[in-house]
């Protein structure tokens, strides 16, 4: 993917919807699908008549990978007109590579009650080493983990339950974004 000439494109699109695919890449990036539900309301009931999924790539400058569920509004630009899916014969559509993300809301279970329990909460296993090969995008750095001390030293970003299991903390990466000052790099 040529994303040399970012600064020339005018091709630029702002996007909302939730996340229905994470697929995480070596480097730190990350590919994700966008889902978004076109219909109506009929008798006070959402009737869904079409989905769109839009195929997003979160480049590893922005350190952020999102969880299934978690809705966004991300600003961003195609980067092929020619994409061929994996295992298709056929090219259609565009990719999209996210220059910024707008808005990000994560899917929590019971966020309400959660929220305020977790300002230095005890961490649920031994500490974490420094000399990691890759971080963790999937929590903050205050929350509760939530998983066995094996994972702490994986070289690649992690891809099993922690990413699909329901959180029990808010999964934003900081809570900069809460204090009104957007996402950190």
């Amino acid at each position: 993917m040529n994303t040399t000439t970012q600064p020339a494109r005018q091709n630029s699109l702002v996007f909302t919807g939730n996340v229905s695919q994470v697929k995480p890449i070596q480097g730190g990036a990350c590919a994700i699908s966008l889902a978004y539900n076109e219909g109506s309301m009929v008798n006070g009931q959402w009737e869904t008549k079409d989905t769109l999924f839009l195929e997003a790539y979160i480049p590893a400058k922005l350190n952020f990978q999102p969880n299934v569920g978690d809705k966004m509004t991300i600003s961003g630009f195609m980067a092929a007109n020619n994409y061929q899916p994996q295992n298709s014969k056929k090219r259609y559509g565009s990719k999209v590579v996210i220059n910024e993300i707008v808005e990000y809301i994560a899917k929590t279970v019971n966020n309400a009650s959660q929220q305020n329990n977790y300002n230095n909460p005890p961490q649920q296993h031994a500490p974490q080493y420094a000399p990691r090969n890759a971080p963790q995008r999937h929590a903050p750095r205050n929350a509760p983990q939530q998983h066995a001390p094996q994972y702490a030293q994986r070289n690649a970003p992690q891809q099993h339950a922690p990413q699909y299991a329901p959180q029990q903390h808010d999964s934003r990466p900081n809570n900069s974004f809460q204090r009104g000052a957007g996402f950190q790099n």
